[in-house]
C-alpha cells in the first residue's frame, strides 16, 4: 500500500488491533506518515519518505521520515536515513529498527553503526535510550527509544577514510594535508650592476703597511736629527792628497 499527499498517511485507532503491516510506503504527508492511537499492531519494512523501518511500540506514537535536521556530529556520518518520532501518551516507548544497504555504509565502519538522537540542539549517542541492536548480516540497526525526537543511524569512517563532518561532496587541492616545507630566510645581497644571477666579488684592497714609529738614525748623527750631507767626492780627494804628502816626506828623508 502507498499512502501519500494526505494529512496523515497510515492511521490506526482503537478499532484496529493486532494487525501486521508489511512493506507499506508513506510519503509527502502534511502531518505524519504513521499515526497510532490505542492500537496494538506490528509494522515491518515500512518505508517513510525513503527510510525503511520496522518497529514495535507501546502507547500512542507518531512517525515520519524527514531530512537531516543538523550537520552530522564530529567524527560520525549519517547513512542518510532520518525518522522523527513523537509520543502522545505517558510511558510510550518505541523499538525502532532501521534497514540499510551495503551502499549506505560504503566508506564507513559498519560495526560502529548506532542510532543517535537529535534533541533540537545537538546530536546525542547515549543517555536517552534503552537496548541497542545491530545485525551486519541482516543490515539492520536499532534502538529502544524512551525519549522522542529525530533519530538517525551514524557510523565512523572506515580505516583510512574520513567522515567529512556531514559536508557535501568536494575535492581538495593537490598536496592538501602534506606539511608545508620549512623555509629559511636568506639575506638579500647588495645591489650591483651585474646581470641577474651573476655574483660579483669586489677585488680586495691591500692595506698599506703601517709606518715605523721611528727612523734609524744615520751614522754619526743623533737619533731624530737629520744627517748632514757633504759635497759629492770631497772625502775621496782629501784622502788622496794626504797619501801624496806622506810619500813626499819619506822621499826627502832618504835624500
Amino acid at each position: 500500500n502507498i499512502a501519500s499527499n494526505n494529512m496523515d498517511g497510515i492511521c490506526l485507532y482503537d478499532s484496529s488491533n493486532n494487525n501486521t503491516l508489511t512493506s507499506n510506503i508513506a510519503s509527502d504527508n502534511s502531518n505524519w506518515d504513521i499515526s497510532i492511537e490505542d492500537s496494538s499492531s506490528t509494522f515491518t519494512d515500512s518505508t517513510l519518505t525513503g527510510t525503511t523501518v520496522s518497529f514495535t511500540y507501546n502507547g500512542n506514537v507518531l512517525l515520519k521520515g524527514v531530512g537531516s535536521p543538523a550537520t552530522d556530529p564530529s567524527g560520525r556520518q549519517s547513512i542518510g536515513k532520518f525518522i522523527n518520532a513523537a509520543n502522545r501518551s505517558a510511558g510510550a516507548w518505541l523499538y525502532l529498527n532501521f534497514s540499510y544497504s551495503t551502499a549506505d555504509v560504503s566508506g564507513l565502519d559498519e560495526s560502529s553503526l548506532a542510532v543517535w538522537e537529535y534533541n533540537g540542539i545537538a546530536w546525542l549517542e547515549d543517555g536517552w535510550n534503552g537496548t541497542r541492536y545491530l545485525s551486519t548480516a541482516n543490515n539492520v540497526v536499532g534502538v529502544n527509544i524512551t525519549s522522542f525526537s529525530v533519530f538517525a543511524p551514524m557510523a565512523t569512517a572506515a580505516a583510512g577514510g574520513s567522515t567529512g563532518g556531514g559536508g557535501g561532496d568536494g575535492t581538495y587541492p593537490p598536496g592538501w594535508g602534506t606539511p608545508a616545507p620549512t623555509v629559511t630566510a636568506t639575506k638579500a645581497p647588495a645591489a650591483t650592476d651585474a646581470p641577474p644571477g651573476e655574483r660579483v666579488t669586489p677585488s680586495p684592497t691591500k692595506k698599506p703597511a703601517a709606518a715605523k714609529a721611528t727612523t734609524q738614525a744615520a751614522e754619526g748623527t743623533t737619533a731624530g736629527t737629520p744627517a748632514k750631507k757633504g759635497a759629492p767626492g770631497f772625502t775621496a780627494v782629501f784622502a788622496i792628497a794626504g797619501m801624496l804628502a806622506v810619500a813626499y816626506a819619506m822621499m826627502r828623508r832618504r835624500a
